[in-house]
Parts: structure tokens; C-alpha cells; sequence
């Protein structure tokens, strides 16, 4: 499970509204904010569409696409940390690498011990 403060919704008609130079602030669960600009668009079909992200130092930094329902990405905060996003229906989470491979961890843990007993 990952923290409430994972917890993000996407406004669609927000993204459909952003052009190139945009910036959007995203709030991290850790309480930091980290500024993003949009540097590219690609609109690959009418159900998908990439937005590529930069930094205020116009750095590349990561990727967001949507595709019909389901928004993901991810991106380098100015601090280094990777975050990954990821929505269906606008409503999903936003959580850093280091917590999804946590999560990982703990899923293959458990999964793995069950399984053990399974073959016993």
C-alpha cells in the first residue's frame, strides 16, 4: 500500500489544455513541490498523447502519456529522486521509485513464500 499522500487525481481537460511552455507544480507525497514545464507534445492518435518535461534549467526530465483513460509517467525532481505517476480514470498515485520497489520487495516476499508452501 502506498501512503495516502501517493494519492493524485488528473484533471484531463488540463492536460488536453497544455501547450508547449506550460509549467505545472506537482505536490510530492513528501510535502516538496516540484515545478515541471512542458517542452514537447506529441499527439500520437486520438486516444494517445505524450507531453515530454523539463526542469526550470530546461533539463530533460521524464515523460508523461496518456492513453484513453490511463495517464503515467515519470520524472527527475531537482533533487535527483525519480517519481513515477500513474492514473486511471484521472484518479491514481504519484510515489517515488525507492517506495515502489519497497512495495516490490515486501509483494515478492509474500507472494513467494506462499508459493514455497505450495510446492511443498
Amino acid at each position: 500500500m502506498l501512503p495516502i499522500e501517493s494519492i493524485v487525481e488528473i484533471n484531463n481537460e488540463l492536460l488536453s489544455d497544455l501547450t508547449i511552455g506550460d509549467s505545472l507544480v506537482f505536490t510530492m507525497p513528501n510535502g516538496a513541490e516540484q515545478q515541471i514545464i512542458i517542452s514537447k507534445i506529441n499527439k500520437i492518435s486520438d486516444k494517445v498523447t505524450s507531453w515530454d518535461l523539463q526542469n526550470t534549467q530546461r533539463q530533460d526530465i521524464g515523460k508523461i502519456t496518456q492513453i484513453s483513460n490511463l495517464t503515467e509517467g515519470s520524472f527527475i525532481t531537482d533533487n535527483k529522486d525519480e517519481y513515477h505517476l500513474r492514473t486511471v480514470n484521472n484518479k491514481g498515485w504519484i510515489t517515488s521509485k525507492s517506495q515502489l520497489m519497497s512495495n516490490n520487495d515486501n509483494a515478492v516476499k509474500r507472494n513467494s513464500e506462499a508459493f514455497s508452501e505450495l510446492l511443498k
